[in-house]
């Protein structure tokens, strides 16, 4: 059967941008051109398409449409689209050396434009595991809400977040049984986050775990490796990703991701 063409960004509009903690921005875009977004999308993933510096908008409109130069291609998460108002909520989290797409969301105003192209499908636990282990780093945390709002009210488990300030802490609505850890590292682009030691401390419950971890590559790998050798945890029950790696931007993070089977599950 010939693969169904893929669907044409869309154009969405900058609503408002919101600093929701000292150092995660959540934009909501909104306009006529997401109308019938999918509502079950939070976790999934988005490409932003954006301009190039100095690009008119009319070379900008034609790119989205296949012409001349593509557009910069950034991936985040779907936090939320709420159908009623036509919502859709994108988290930015911000740091030292920011993108191209960090600096549209910090410069971003009610009336912008940008392309949208997706969802992908969500990235969500079986929630019929015996217990769950989810962990990440702010730019996980996303993905990671959109799990934890899923999970069985007398869910068992461990959550480990790592956030760059204290005030990046989120509250969360859990069951008693699901152990959460913050992890504090200001300076996530240095190579010295604990997030992988922290996880593998963990105490290792009985029965079959729904394991969740996304973030940083090099420490996604190092989970991976545990999850699949030390712990012989099967490749259904596990989900990583690395989302971006120390030293390299997107475009050059995605050309090693297709090419290494240790950064996705």
């Amino acid at each position: 059967m010939a693969r169904s063409r893929r669907a044409p960004p869309r154009l969405a509009e900058v609503k408002r941008a919101d600093r929701i903690t000292p150092n995660m921005l959540r934009v909501t875009f909104g306009g006529d051109a997401l109308t019938g977004f999918p509502v079950d999308a939070a976790s999934a993933n988005i490409k932003l398409l954006l301009p190039h510096d100095q690009q008119d908008e009319a070379a900008y409109i034609a790119s989205l449409q296949g012409e001349g130069e593509k557009p910069v291609k950034r991936t985040y998460t779907v936090v939320e689209y709420r159908s009623d108002s036509n919502e859709l909520d994108i988290d930015f989290a911000l740091h030292e050396h920011s993108g191209p797409a960090t600096q549209f969301a910090l410069n971003a105003e009610p009336g912008d434009k940008v392309g949208i192209a997706g969802p992908s499908a969500p990235k969500l636990v079986d929630t019929d595991a015996d217990w769950f282990l989810i962990a990440g780093d702010m730019t996980a945390l996303p993905a990671i809400e959109a799990n934890l709002k899923q999970l069985p009210q007398d869910a068992i488990g461990h959550v480990v977040l790592e956030v760059q300030h204290d005030d990046d802490r989120r509250a969360f609505t859990l069951s008693e049984r699901v152990n959460v850890q913050w992890l504090i590292n200001p300076e996530p682009q240095s190579g010295n986050s604990k997030l992988a030691d922290i996880v593998m401390a963990l105490p290792w419950l009985d029965g079959t775990p729904a394991i969740w971890v996304a973030g940083e590559a090099s420490t996604v790998r190092e989970l991976r490796s545990y999850f699949a050798k030390a712990r012989q945890v099967d490749r259904l029950h596990r989900y990583t990703s690395g989302y971006w790696q120390i030293g390299r931007d997107e475009d050059e993070f995605q050309m090693v991701k297709r090419q290494d089977t240790d950064l996705t599950n």
